[in-house]
């Protein structure tokens, strides 16, 4: 996969990638607008670049981002998003800082769990078991709220994959960074995916959910 970054491309795959590399890109950027802002627009915005890169891969390769159990999982929240309820109403983006406990993540990006049950209600029965398969693979539960915010990072690295894996790429500054970046741990062994985890031990935990739920019944 790597090697293809260092190759030219064949005239089919520079036809594909001449199509879909506008997506690709802003997919880019508005993952890097939202590590960059962390608000709930920034949010949404990536959210629906997904989708729209969904909708163009489906006419060269079909569904292929349904292989991703997170992207499933988004997909069924931003759909409640845009068509059930503001994410403004439901979604609260955290700082972990005052939690001081470690974790990989700088912010939760909080859903209730009546919101991501409403949500899996908005899906076709024939998804909603994979989907609810999904919700239990990729979000993190902490009591009654759900932090997705590892899931998002996930995806986009899955997306990535996808895309190399098929010879697409795109041509902007924030892809290139994430090459880059990826390259990077590649070489270093580090890997490119998150926990969203935390190193607390188990007599705490339950202090742990109690923080988290309270951080999402705050307003501010």
């Amino acid at each position: 996969m790597l090697r293809y970054w260092l190759t030219p491309n064949t005239n089919k795959r520079v036809i594909i990638v001449n199509t879909l590399t506008p997506a690709i890109d802003r997919l880019f950027r508005t993952y890097y607008g939202y590590c960059e802002s962390w608000t709930m627009d920034s949010l949404f915005n990536l959210l629906t670049s997904l989708h729209s890169l969904d909708d163009k891969l489906n006419s060269k390769f079909g569904r292929v981002m349904f292989d991703l159990p997170e992207y499933i999982a988004l997909k069924a929240l931003r759909n409640y998003f845009h068509h059930q309820s503001e994410v403004q109403n439901v979604l609260r983006i955290k700082h972990l800082d005052g939690l001081a406990v470690p974790t990989d993540l700088l912010y939760a990006c909080l859903v209730s769990e009546d919101s991501c049950r409403e949500a899996l209600q908005g899906v076709a029965s024939k998804y909603r078991d994979k989907t609810e398969e999904a919700f239990c693979e990729v979000f993190k539960v902490w009591g009654r709220v759900i932090d997705i915010n590892p899931c998002v990072f996930n995806c986009v690295t899955k997306v990535f994959i996808l895309l190399a894996d098929r010879g697409l790429k795109g041509t902007s500054k924030e892809y290139n960074e994430f090459v880059e970046s990826f390259v990077f741990e590649t070489e270093n062994g580090y890997s490119h995916f998150v926990t969203g985890g935390f190193s607390v031990h188990p007599a705490n935990i339950n202090q742990l959910i109690s923080s988290m739920e309270l951080l999402y019944s705050e307003q501010i």
